[in-house]
Order: C-alpha cells, then sequence, then structure tokens
C-alpha cells in the first residue's frame, strides 16, 4: 500500500496501520507526537548517556552485596527450598534407581557423576523436555532423555508451603527448614528481614530465658501484681469517690 509519511512526508509501501516511513527520527517523533504529556524518563538518549557513564564504585559494591545477598536468601538461594521449586520423581532406566528431588537443577548441579559422560546442564535440559511432554506442553512427545525418564509430571510443593518461611532454629533445636505460614504466628523478626524463628522456636527461648533469669521473672511478676492486683482496684474506687462527689455537686440546690 503506498503511504506517506507523516514526519518526513517521504512516500513509502507500508501496512494501512503504520503511519511513519521506518527511519530512526521519524519513528522517535512519532512518539513523541502520540505520548505528548506523558512521562518519559528514560528515553534513548537518557539510556546512551548512563550506559556511557557506566557504573560507580557505590553502585558496583552494592551490586556485588545484592547478588550474595540473593545467593544467601532461603526463598531464592541455589537450594532445594527455592520457591519456584518443583517436585521430580527421576528414574535411571538401566538401574531403575529411583530419585525423588526437589528444585532440579540444583539436584543436577551437585550430581554431575551420575550424567558422565555428558554434562549436568544437558541433563538438566533433556528432563526439562521431558516434565513438559508429560504435562502436555510440547508439540511432540518426549518420553526420556538418554538413560534418564520421569515417572510422573512435575509437582508444585503442598500450597500450604508455597507461601511458607524459613526458620533459622535456635540453638540447633532444629536443623534450618521451611515452615507454613501458621508455624510463625508467634515469632519475631530476624536478622534477614524475614521471621527467622518458628513459634516452638520462640517457645523454648523464652523457656530458657526464663530457667537463666528466675530473678527477672520474679520481678516481672511483682511488677504485673502490682499493677493489676492493687494499683488497679484502688484506681476504681477513686473513680467511684470523684463520680459520687460529681453527682453531689450536680444535684445540690443552687
Amino acid at each position: 500500500m503506498q503511504k506517506s509519511c507523516l514526519i518526513c512526508g517521504a512516500a513509502y509501501k507500508g501496512q494501512a496501520a503504520s503511519r511513519t516511513c521506518g527511519a530512526a527520527e521519524c519513528k522517535r517523533q512519532m512518539r513523541l507526537r502520540v505520548n505528548q504529556g506523558s512521562r518519559h524518563p528514560w528515553s534513548a538518549d537518557a539510556k546512551a548517556r548512563v550506559r556511557a557513564k557506566g557504573l560507580t564504585e557505590t553502585q558496583r559494591a552494592n551490586l556485588r552485596k545484592g547478588t550474595a545477598a540473593a545467593q544467601y536468601s532461603p526463598r531464592g538461594g541455589r537450594h532445594e527450598l527455592h520457591h519456584r521449586a518443583k517436585y521430580w520423581i527421576v528414574l535411571h532406566l538401566p538401574s531403575q534407581t529411583r530419585y525423588t528431588v526437589r528444585n532440579l537443577l540444583t539436584w543436577c548441579r551437585n550430581h554431575p557423576d551420575l550424567f558422565a559422560p555428558h554434562t549436568w546442564e544437558h541433563a538438566y535440559a533433556g528432563l526439562q523436555e521431558v516434565g513438559k511432554s508429560l504435562a502436555g506442553r510440547r508439540k511432540h512427545s518426549v518420553s526420556r532423555w538418554r538413560e534418564w525418564t520421569l515417572l510422573a509430571p512435575p509437582r508444585v510443593p503442598d500450597p500450604a508451603y508455597v507461601l511458607a518461611k524459613w526458620c533459622n532454629g535456635w540453638q540447633g533445636r532444629h536443623a534450618p527448614r521451611e515452615l507454613p505460614l501458621a508455624a510463625f504466628q508467634r515469632a519475631r523478626s530476624g536478622f534477614l528481614g524475614r521471621t527467622a524463628w518458628c513459634a516452638d522456636c520462640c517457645n523454648a527461648r523464652w523457656r530458657a530465658w526464663n530457667a537463666a533469669n528466675p530473678t527477672g521473672r520474679r520481678e516481672q511478676r511483682r511488677v504485673y501484681s502490682r499493677r493489676y492486683t492493687q494499683q488497679y482496684p484502688e484506681r476504681v474506687k477513686l473513680w467511684k469517690q470523684r463520680n459520687i462527689q460529681r453527682r453531689k455537686n450536680r444535684d445540690a440546690p443552687s
């Protein structure tokens, strides 16, 4: 279809919906005209200037800290409890050995000797394709990768654990593990910004503190007793006397 550019007026062949000849400057001017009045904080020129300037030392240091924190994160690190990890049932056909794993990527990375002489990256990619085939997400079915196959499509974790948190344990009470949110109702925030102790660990810590500080516990009980068994009745008594006096003053003849 023969058309003329709305910016430079040049004739060109294009579709009915096209409005410019395709030149970079014409497309830029058309974007400015169409989106006039809206914010464009990151235009092409701004991106080019930032790219040419490069990162500062502070930004590089923050990036290094962020990478280390992401690797240590209990929800996003390289371990079995990644928030997007699934359960896989892998079968080695010659030996009929069955492996039930969570986070196929971590399992393949940690056991490269199982796939020798092939690399674990190829094994991971192949088993992923088998999982897609079992889930009906491939046009052509794939039943196995070399000597490995899956007995079932990958399964997501229990919904109670999808929104789970990581309990670091308190003084070795239990190994660090993933627990449902219901286990953290009485927990405290940890140094990771997440709840680091479950309710069981918090109760154990409270009992240990009570055993190590009997005097402090008695003092707390004394304060509680003085506040609610002595001070409160006295305040109620004063409040009643004040109301009685107010009624007398109100009903007294003027």
